[in-house]
């Protein structure tokens, strides 16, 4: 099976320039959505290594951004979700892996088959599924 390529993001704008750009109550609830994530994915799974580069991760990063395309809409989220990884310093294959379960989750959240559930639900169905992508340890 051929792996799909990740295109590069724009590393124009960093978190904090898009946050302060953009209007007040929409960064607010990416905020809050990423705080929804992080709080979901430690509930889901308890172990460190699941976390880091691990399934964790990657339900995390699906869960906000399918949020906060429900939420804020999706080139919203698309710039938040960009401008995060553009500030964070990670090898090439982490950055891949968070970039593809962060299309998935805008990608499901405007899909009619899937937009009806909530950010719980779809990571779930994504996860359960096997649609997430991890890094193999």
């Amino acid at each position: 099976q051929k792996r799909p390529v990740v295109k590069p993001i724009d590393r124009g704008l960093t978190e904090m320039e898009i946050a302060v750009s953009r209007p007040a109550m929409e960064t607010y609830r990416a905020w809050r959505l990423s705080e929804d994530a992080y709080d979901a994915s430690d509930k889901r799974f308890k172990k460190q290594e699941e976390r880091r580069n691990g399934i964790g991760d990657a339900y995390r990063h699906f869960y906000w951004n399918y949020a906060m395309t429900q939420s804020i809409g999706r080139e919203a989220a698309k710039a938040y979700a960009d401008s995060h990884e553009v500030d964070e310093y990670q090898p090439a294959n982490e950055l891949e892996m968070d970039l593809r379960n962060n299309r998935l989750g805008r990608a499901m959240a405007v899909d009619p088959r899937f937009r009806g559930l909530s950010a719980k639900e779809a990571a779930d169905l994504a996860w359960r599924r096997g649609w997430l992508h991890r890094l193999r340890r």
